[in-house]
């Protein structure tokens, strides 16, 4: 009985450390531009392109910070309550009809990258195809309303976030048709689990089952508040520093040079692995990029970088990292060219 009471006790005492580590990451955040502001101040007699750079950054933490923290809520709230069995009786058990299903749902739930990834494990754990369960891994990140609404908010207008939007729509349904075709040995070894191996993953992914649903949730709201925070701190960073001390040649060949600028831009996603919910902001910072570019940076990275693809090899395995990867990418490329295209981009 002693040992009950002093379990619990101590549950609580990590839940309500959490808690408050995440109000001051908050606090921090809001505060953190009036620090970076006084700094910029500081040295802008000795270096005035410091200043610009420390200045824009401190204004794309002020800008993305509140979506990230948003978004770590919302996604923590549906990988809680949302069940694997509950996702196996919306998605139907066809390829084609699920994937699209599959991408609307991905218009409407606002998953991180980071929680999608698990998610997408134990929804073919279920039996959900898995075309569909890669198709909407891609597409929350992607569509969802947050990202819309922070695309907005970054670039002042509907424009970019309308042809985010359709590309985005586009590459994750094709990226879903490349897993329908080509998937079915990659994902082999996921669609069939004995008895030790499911206990194994339940225990990594729900935790103790002795936690409560809330306990959970306040972990969940950690790891994807603060996994998301410290990339978009450092894509931040790169962005600002780039747009202040960029030669103005390298600037003009990125802006000029359409195919060029979308290629960098595309392999500038993969490496700087940021939050769907804020690499709006590090997008609009870098001043001279072609728009193409641009959509490019937005559509590729909620698809595949760096940070996903070392969660997916851990989690998904090899073969279906590689397929993602390769198909990912490709697909998010090909419709930007084609949403560029429409909009007299190219």
């Amino acid at each position: 009985m002693t040992f009950m009471v002093y379990r619990k006790t101590s549950k609580l005492r990590k839940s309500a450390s959490i808690l408050m580590v995440i109000f001051a990451t908050a606090v921090l955040s809001w505060q953190l531009p009036v620090i970076l502001e006084g700094l910029a101040s500081w040295l802008g007699a000795k270096s005035p392109r410091l200043q610009v750079a420390l200045t824009s950054f401190a204004a794309l933490c002020v800008q993305a910070l509140p979506f990230v923290l948003i978004g770590s809520v919302a996604s923590a709230t549906v990988a809680v309550f949302m069940t694997p069995q509950r996702w196996k009786k919306v998605l139907p058990t066809k390829s084609v009809p699920a994937i699209m299903v599959a991408a609307v749902l991905g218009m409407v739930v606002p998953t991180c990258e980071c929680s999608s990834v698990p998610l997408a494990r134990r929804m073919i754990k279920s039996g959900v195809p898995p075309s569909a369960a890669v198709t909407f891994m891609t597409a929350a990140p992607s569509l969802n309303p947050l990202v819309v609404i922070a695309t907005v908010t970054a670039f002042g207008g509907w424009e970019m976030a309308a042809a985010r939007f359709g590309a985005g729509l586009l590459a994750v349904v094709g990226l879903g048709l490349v897993v329908a075709a080509f998937g079915q040995q990659a994902f082999a070894a996921l669609t069939t689990t004995d008895i030790h191996e499911h206990d194994q993953e339940h225990e990594h992914l729900h935790g103790n089952e002795h936690e409560s649903k809330s306990q959970k949730w306040i972990h969940a709201v950690w790891h994807d508040a603060i996994g998301a925070a410290t990339f978009l701190v450092l894509g931040g960073a790169i962005a600002a520093t780039a747009s202040a001390f960029l030669p103005i040649s390298a600037a003009a060949t990125v802006s000029q040079q359409v195919f060029v600028a979308i290629l960098v831009m595309a392999i500038f996603a993969v490496i700087a692995s940021l939050c769907s919910l804020g690499d709006a902001f590090v997008a609009a910072a870098l001043v001279g990029v072609h728009p193409a570019g641009a959509l490019a940076f937005l559509v590729v990275g909620p698809i595949i970088d760096i940070k996903l693809s070392a969660m997916m090899e851990g989690i998904l395995g090899s073969k279906p990292t590689r397929l993602i990867a390769l198909g990912g990418f490709s697909t998010a490329l090909g419709t930007t060219v084609i949403v560029s295209a429409l909009l007299g981009w190219l």
